[in-house]
């Protein structure tokens, strides 16, 4: 069916066995969306007879639709892009139910009050949730009209989750609103309103990970200054992660940071730093060491201290290896 506004023209359609006792409501289904601007493939596996309800409407260049179906799969194959119109970035918003959405070996999980961003014009798969009630809402926006509004940019790597948080996702919760409700009036500057919102997102995300990729250079290049002065101050009994932060002015908290995505703590790199270069005088000297002398040499507290050190990392006491050594 088809409603005509003042602003704008809306199809709906309710289909269920019901309505259609003596048909294949799933292959009825296929032969409805024919002629949906956004070419995708379908797959049912249930027994059951397929079920759903939709309003779309055409909105400028891009499309929107508001639906309730049986759990099933989309996917946007290379032919079925192919077979379509330039398309742009589609966002999928959960109202009720769940959907997960896979592109390009990403894959993100979709619940109630999410919404994943993606671009329409890559193969993706999109898969219903198999929970009681589904309720989704979907729109495009081209591509164009997206980067029109920021000139010079260039948006890349789109797909991710927004929450309610995001103005972008509180404009498609009121949108799909307005398609719910079949308000013309409110349909072109609803939708004009979230085209704009989506620009400021992907303005936001690219300026976030512009601001973590310079946040990742500095704490490298932190990370390498921090390992050049323990490396020369490694016979400093005061080297510490609180010394090194005096030493360049910043938290302990900052050092440890540093260190977290490394494979040891700072303390351990510490540690693991005095006893390479114990063990390496040990098995290089041509004289027998005072084990108290390499000890006091590291930066180690006492001669036990460093010697249960030795034992946990290396298997046996600095003595027994520097014995062996020379044996």
């Amino acid at each position: 069916m088809t409603e005509q506004t003042s602003e704008g023209r809306f199809h709906t359609m309710a289909l269920d066995a019901v309505r259609f006792p003596r048909r294949n409501t799933f292959d009825l289904f296929m032969e409805l969306i024919a002629d949906f601007p956004l070419r995708s493939t379908f797959e049912y596996r249930d027994d059951t007879p397929f079920h759903s309800r939709w309003t779309w409407a055409q909105v400028g260049e891009g499309s929107a639709i508001r639906w309730s179906c049986a759990p099933h799969t989309t996917i946007r194959t290379e032919n079925d892009i192919a077979d379509s119109t330039a398309t742009g970035y589609g966002i999928l918003y959960v109202l009720a139910g769940g959907a997960r959405v896979i592109q390009a070996g990403h894959e993100i999980e979709a619940k109630p009050a999410t919404a994943v961003i993606y671009d329409a014009d890559h193969p993706a798969q999109v898969d219903m949730s198999a929970q009681n009630f589904r309720d989704y809402f979907f729109v495009t926006i081209p591509r164009q009209v997206v980067h029109a509004s920021a000139p010079g940019e260039h948006f890349t790597n789109p797909m991710r989750l927004i929450t309610m948080g995001s103005p972008l996702l509180q404009g498609l919760d009121y949108l799909a609103g307005v398609l719910g409700r079949r308000s013309g009036e409110e349909l072109g500057p609803v939708a004009n309103a979230c085209r704009h919102l989506l620009t400021a997102d992907f303005l936001m995300a690219q300026r976030q990970d512009a601001s973590g990729a310079h946040g990742a250079r500095a704490a490298a290049h932190l990370l390498a200054r921090i390992r050049t002065e323990i490396d020369r101050e490694l016979g400093n009994a005061a080297l510490s992660p609180e010394w090194l932060a005096e030493r360049f002015g910043i938290s302990v908290r900052q050092v440890h940071k540093v260190f977290a995505n490394e494979r040891l703590t700072c303390q351990s790199y510490i540690t693991h730093l005095r006893l390479d270069y114990a063990r390496n005088d040990l098995a290089t000297s041509l004289f027998k060491l005072r084990i108290a002398t390499l000890a006091y040499r590291w930066g180690f507290a006492d001669p036990s201290t460093f010697g249960r050190a030795f034992r946990n990392r290396f298997g046996c006491s600095p003595g027994d290896y520097q014995r062996r050594i020379r044996d």
